[in-house]
């Protein structure tokens, strides 16, 4: 059977409940403040750069620290590709407007 409590106790477990809320509404209290919001949300998007960072960097290094020499110059491939590309269309394009430049020149005289 069950002991039962008497007023002493629940007066001891009253002040114990009374404490741990103090300490509740006091944590609260805390984490709702605009500076430690401010300060948490901070600290997540260092983490969040920096575990991105690691993830890009873990495509371009081994695990020994050494270079995958192979994957770098794939990506320095396509760029290089991309580039190229992008000059060509510019150098095309320009091409057009410097033949109707000169159209225009011939017809107006």
């Amino acid at each position: 059977m069950a002991k039962e409590r008497t007023v002493e106790d629940i007066r001891m477990e009253m002040a114990e409940t009374r404490a741990k809320l103090r300490v509740s509404v006091a944590d609260f209290s805390e984490s709702i403040k605009p500076k430690n919001i401010a300060k948490k949300g901070v600290e997540e998007v260092k983490d969040f750069a920096r575990s991105e960072f690691e993830d890009v960097k873990s495509q371009f290094v081994e695990a020994d620290g050494s270079l995958r020499t192979k994957r770098v110059l794939a990506i320095a491939g396509a760029v290089v590709g991309v580039v190229a590309f992008a000059v060509t269309i510019n150098a095309l394009s320009g091409r057009r407007q410097l033949g109707a430049r000169a159209r225009k020149a011939i017809t107006a005289s």
